[in-house]
């Protein structure tokens, strides 16, 4: 018998919106001022870039790292959920 493994299907993808929307995200969310928020949307992005140069030696918003890079500002989390689907299911066919 011959043993065969497949790798599994991955899709690398980036989600980004426009700071304010993002800062007024988390205000919404943890109930925060807007300005608390932006920092903390600052200071995250700042922890993900030291991160990623630190562990990876990457810029972390590099496009050609990812599959799919979509700016989520203006979208429907449902919408964006189902383009995700969508491009795995693509990729999947592949």
């Amino acid at each position: 018998s011959i043993l065969v493994f497949l790798a599994p299907i991955t899709l690398k993808v980036f989600l980004t919106a426009p700071d304010y929307i993002r800062a007024k995200h988390v205000a919404d969310v943890r109930k925060i001022s807007y300005e608390e928020a932006m920092n903390e949307v600052r200071i995250s992005d700042q922890d993900r870039e030291n991160l990623a140069r630190k562990m990876c030696k990457v810029n972390w918003q590099d496009p050609q790292l990812y599959d799919l890079v979509v700016n989520t500002g203006g979208w429907k989390y449902e919408d964006v959920a189902e383009l995700v689907i969508n491009a795995f299911n693509m990729k999947k066919k592949r």
